[in-house]
């Protein structure tokens, strides 16, 4: 399986005509790849890994959270846009990771923006947890660099269109 760096409209199509014509045991063997190379702690390779994730989160019906997990466990230098597809293991990771290192964590939870990630901001708005003291703002507020906000009555509203004309 080839994969294609260039970001040109063919190179676009043929990324989504790869990953959209993955058959499970493909994937399977991909990801048994992506893991090897999350494994190697090789930055390189996990940009790769990265950049791979993305468009299989565009492009692919697969589930992508135990691997997503797998690799901001190794680095913190993702794109947060990724972690757009993290469920479960991926959130547990950024919990782990909350005391350590709390502005990679919060801005993993905000792009996931799930209802539980809403709970929680909302949580931390009414009381803020002791590792937020090094943070440059409150932890709630991690919301808008995923392009979301509480409401005054703990709800998400987004802060863009989700359809353009």
């Amino acid at each position: 399986m080839a994969y294609f760096h260039a970001e040109s409209d063919e190179s676009v199509t043929s990324k989504r005509e790869l990953f959209s014509a993955l058959d499970s045991n493909e994937f399977e063997s991909l990801k048994a790849r992506l893991e090897t190379m999350i494994d190697s702690d090789d930055e390189s390779q996990t940009t790769v890994v990265a950049s791979i994730l993305s468009d299989l989160l565009l492009y692919a019906p697969f589930d992508l959270d135990p691997l997503i997990a797998k690799l901001i466990s190794v680095t913190e230098f993702v794109e947060y846009s990724i972690l757009r597809g993290g469920a479960r293991s991926t959130k547990e990771e950024l919990y782990r990771q909350l005391p350590s290192n709390p502005n990679f964590a919060l801005m993993g939870l905000a792009w996931i923006g799930d209802d539980e990630c809403v709970d929680q901001f909302s949580k931390w708005r009414g009381s803020s947890p002791q590792w937020a003291e090094r943070l440059h703002c409150p932890a709630y507020q991690y919301s808008y660099e995923a392009g979301w906000e509480l409401t005054p009555d703990n709800r998400k509203r987004e802060l863009f269109f989700r359809t353009c004309f």
